[in-house]
């Protein structure tokens, strides 16, 4: 048993301050573990939400964009800093590249999409979030919204300087 509370208001969306005397509340009251979520992006507001007294902390959103959040905060490290986009985009797509081959090894009778199709539908969301707020992340998610082949993608990202 046990509890997840996101340290925001509904009425905040994903913005704004977190409550964590509110969340401190409710982990001080609570009879069952409380897990707590909410703007942990890095290895202080890790800490600063830990200081509530919740039993595990739940990472969403900045793991999208950051995906190594998790080893950085279990090595300690103090800060997330962005990893470069393209060598992060090229990682993730030759894990995707080898899940689907694993896909259709695992299931040679179901319709496994090409590579190309693979990829450009399991990463298109995540190419994304990986150049959010960098200098000519719009340009290139212009270009990225229209990709559909393998080659597409490597040659968009192969072409920015991000």
């Amino acid at each position: 048993k046990g509890l997840i509370v996101h340290a925001r208001y509904t009425s905040q969306m994903h913005g704004g301050e977190v409550h964590l005397s509110t969340l401190a509340e409710v982990v001080k009251r609570a009879k069952i573990p409380v897990t707590g979520n909410g703007s942990v992006v890095d290895a202080k507001t890790a800490s600063e939400m830990a200081k509530t007294g919740v039993e595990s902390i739940m990472i969403g959103r900045a793991a999208l964009a950051h995906p190594d959040i998790f080893r950085k905060l279990k090595e300690g490290d103090g800060c997330v800093v962005a990893a470069d986009g393209c060598s992060l985009a090229h990682t993730h797509l030759d894990y995707i590249l080898k899940f689907r081959d694993q896909l259709a090894e695992r299931f040679p009778g179901d319709h496994i999409a090409s590579p190309d199709g693979f990829a450009s539908v399991k990463m298109h969301t995540h190419l994304f979030r990986y150049f959010n707020g960098r200098p000519g992340a719009a340009a290139l998610r212009a270009r990225l919204n229209s990709v559909r082949t393998l080659k597409e993608i490597y040659d968009c990202l192969d072409s920015q300087s991000l």
